[in-house]
């Protein structure tokens, strides 16, 4: 089957699910798809099928307590954030490279894809990956009125109505529900101007400084509310040792109107943009 919806096992056992789309013609090229924070992995279906379409593997997955990799009530799942590089993201590219060992391996990542990306201790087996709209989530990273947004986030919203509720209301900011644990330590990472931070506060950068691949980082040029351009760079510098490139992006270039946060996934995106993810990654299209 060309798509197909499969469970893939985390690091400590966790299932995790995961959607495969198989290319026609095999280009020798895999896709690993990074969600954003919570986003369901059916949002980039469009985007992978396209990437299908160019002879590419591709694999899209729900991080634990979230979309389908949610076991029971979110009230109940013990995940946190950290979990979700460190356990989900390791363990799909432990599954691909042991599936595909001769494809090369490549990832896009959305978001909060691009930040616990870099806790997966195996990131090294990914030849290079491009992040739409990825940042450090420091308030004071953005801009007036959006900083007192996002400070009002980490400091107010989040604290009092996680555990209030037993989880986070993030369909208010567009994603699913959050655990608790998830959105609390998020709130944890973005009042904190290392952002991925340990309990201590202490900056995590190991398995970031380890990554040498090419890092291409896209900053949406209306997106002041999630992705302002201030945190897209400093994320660049989460990755210290790879080759980062840093590139506006402007609804002008694909004759549209509007891109923001998570216009560049959605279906009705210029196929020209997701044309030029491909061609960052070097992947040469199948005819």
């Amino acid at each position: 089957m060309p798509i197909q919806d499969i469970s893939i096992p985390s690091s400590d056992g966790h299932p995790l699910a995961a959607t495969c789309f198989t290319p026609e013609k095999d280009g020798g090229t895999i896709v690993l798809m990074c969600s954003a924070m919570a986003v369901r992995r059916q949002f980039y279906a469009g985007f992978l099928s396209y990437c299908m379409a160019q002879g590419c593997h591709a694999i899209s997955f729900d991080y634990r307590g979230t979309g389908d990799s949610l076991s029971g009530s979110v009230k109940a799942s013990q995940a946190r954030l950290e979990e979700w590089g460190r356990l989900d993201i390791s363990a799909v590219i432990e599954w691909i490279t042991e599936k595909y060992p001769a494809h090369r391996l490549v990832m896009v990542a959305h978001s909060a894809g691009a930040q616990v990306f870099g806790l997966a201790h195996n990131n090294v087996k990914v030849s290079s990956f491009v992040a739409v709209a990825s940042q450090s989530g420091y308030w004071a990273y953005w801009d007036w009125p959006h900083k007192l947004r996002i400070f009002f986030l980490w400091y107010f919203a989040i604290p009092v109505l996680t555990p209030l509720l037993g989880y986070f209301p993030g369909h208010w900011f567009g994603m699913g529900k959050l655990p608790q644990g998830v959105a609390e330590q998020w709130a944890q990472w973005g009042r904190n101007p290392h952002y991925v931070s340990d309990d201590n506060g202490l900056a995590i950068r190991e398995h970031f400084h380890a990554y040498r691949g090419a890092v291409n980082l896209y900053a949406i040029a209306d997106d002041p509310v999630f992705g302002p351009a201030r945190a897209v760079k400093a994320l660049a510098g989460f990755y210290e040792n790879a080759a980062v490139k840093l590139t506006t992006v402007h609804p002008a270039d694909y004759d549209c109107r509007h891109i923001g946060h998570f216009g560049f996934f959605r279906k009705s995106m210029p196929r020209s943009a997701w044309l030029q993810v491909l061609e960052t990654l070097d992947i040469r299209q199948v005819l």
